[in-house]
């Protein structure tokens, strides 16, 4: 036991005493250790952190063919946002060159008089006013109804050969031809095939897989537009 001296009576007192025996004065608190402050606080804010961590949502980038919610937490996904910037990298990365005239957005030939379509490709049309424009990365194919063209078929020989068991991801092909992906409402989609509708031209676009072997092909058309 430590004693120490009233500072009233001057008499020896227990430390442990809260009141002088002899005066009755009472004896000075005893000082709050600073160790077991600290102790403390720390044991608050490291339960705080982990209730915190715990409670929190974590942002996780996921593809579109993944699940968005958790069974114990919710994830929150950045949308992947679709344009033609995103469209022509996806091309340059799979190794598709950007095609250029006359294998350039090719919808633009829909509705074109076969005249125009010929001096735009700078081929002749056959018998029948089809035209043909064929290079080492491309075959476009430009079908007539009468003196207008009313489809149109790009294939592109670099995806060759293709499977029609395998799937394969559209934007890629889209970005090659400079089409934005984000002007086309997806309406079908299986393993070969990506059937869109394009609300502003109104026409049927269609990225497939024609059979095992060939490359993969985009063809336009307004006549099955909405079907």
């Amino acid at each position: 036991m430590t004693l120490i001296k009233c500072k009233e009576c001057n008499s020896e007192v227990s430390s442990k005493a809260d009141t002088c025996p002899k005066c009755g004065i009472r004896i000075a608190s005893k000082p709050i250790k600073l160790g077991k402050i600290f102790l403390f606080l720390l044991f608050i804010s490291i339960s705080f952190f982990i209730f915190y961590q715990k409670n929190t949502p974590t942002f996780s980038p996921i593809s579109s063919d993944q699940s968005t919610l958790g069974t114990d937490k919710l994830t929150l996904v950045k949308p992947v946002e679709k344009n033609l910037a995103t469209a022509t990298d996806k091309a340059l990365n799979n190794l598709l060159p950007i095609l250029t005239a006359p294998f350039h957005r090719p919808f633009q030939y829909i509705g074109m008089s076969v005249a125009s379509a010929s001096k735009s490709t700078g081929i002749k049309p056959n018998k029948v006013n089809n035209i043909t424009v064929d290079s080492k990365e491309a075959n476009l194919y430009l079908e007539a109804e009468g003196n207008f063209i009313s489809f149109v078929e790009i294939q592109l020989k670099k995806t060759s050969p293709c499977s029609q068991s395998v799937k394969f991801d559209p934007e890629p092909i889209l970005g090659a031809l400079s089409i934005n992906p984000s002007e086309l409402e997806l309406v079908r989609n299986q393993t070969h095939l990506y059937v869109y509708s394009d609300h502003k031209r109104k026409l049927k676009v269609s990225v497939t897989c024609l059979y095992d072997g060939a490359p993969i092909s985009v063809s336009f058309s307004s006549k099955y537009y909405g079907m």
